[in-house]
């Protein structure tokens, strides 16, 4: 499997950047373009002639014909003025994948959303950090929480709570499984990528299953680019460096990269 990271921050003199105040049809127009663009540079297809449906729980694919074309799976994921797009090439029907990016907000209760939406052991973790510490390591949990149930397709129909990640770990929990929806077409056992990391004043966090472990001594591969704009017609790509912090004009982003790999 190859995957590819997009990143791209909306610039304000070619595309008006989404804000809390924009409409959810001008979001996805946004985001539906760049999303179209990225495809094509895996298929000899125009971006115009891309077709997508959702599953029962809202998670966009291409239509079936068009994804047992090109091979292809993608998700994608904004926050504020980042959008974020992962494709998955020589994806397979049992193959998944997921992004979740989040602006880190220092006004907002996140003590409240752990208790809600995390699991009893992920709490406990997190009070035994300091208030810097806790509100890094809420976001990182957030992010890969969320790419996870993106990646599945069950979206929040399944619980966050139901299941845990292991700050101290390189590995999940133990209760990390996929039994939950495995009735919806998805191996019992997966071997499953995680990838945490930050763009810009984000928490981006990547979610890769398939029923054979990611390796590169599979020829498997990651590789990350920032998406850049000449006019509001012309993108191109500036390759990323996963070992590093990439330092771009004004920005900073997918700096502390950490791979993480279970195999359920």
């Amino acid at each position: 499997m190859i995957i590819r990271l997009y990143c791209h921050r909306y610039k304000s003199s070619y595309i008006q950047a989404p804000s809390e105040a924009a409409s959810p049809t001008s979001r996805r127009r946004l985001n539906q373009q760049l999303l179209r663009y990225c495809l094509s540079l895996h298929q000899d297809f125009s971006p115009d002639d891309w077709r997508f449906q959702t599953g029962a729980h809202g998670k966009p694919t291409l239509i079936d014909i068009q994804q047992a074309h090109s091979q292809l799976q993608f998700n994608l994921s904004h926050s504020r003025d980042w959008l974020v797009i992962a494709v998955l090439e020589q994806a397979t029907t049992s193959s998944c994948v997921g992004v979740d990016v989040e602006q880190i907000k220092r006004s907002r209760n996140i003590r409240s959303i752990a208790e809600h939406y995390f699991s009893a052991a992920e709490q406990a973790q997190l009070m035994a950090l300091s208030k810097e510490d806790y509100t890094a390591a809420f976001y990182r949990l957030w992010v890969m929480k969320e790419a996870y149930v993106k990646a599945t397709g069950q979206g929040l129909s399944q619980g966050l709570n139901t299941f845990s990640f292991d700050l101290n770990s390189s590995q999940p929990l133990a209760n990390f499984s996929l039994n939950s929806v495995s009735g919806d077409g998805f191996a019992q056992h997966f071997s499953w990528c995680f990838l945490h990391g930050a763009v810009g004043d984000t928490s981006l966090a990547l979610a890769v299953g398939s029923e054979s472990p990611f390796s590169s001594a599979n020829g498997d591969s990651l590789n990350l680019y920032r998406v850049c704009q000449d006019s509001p017609d012309t993108w191109y790509l500036q390759a990323g460096n996963l070992s590093d912090v990439i330092a771009v004009p004004g920005d900073c982003f997918l700096a502390d990269v950490q791979s993480r790999c279970e195999k359920g």
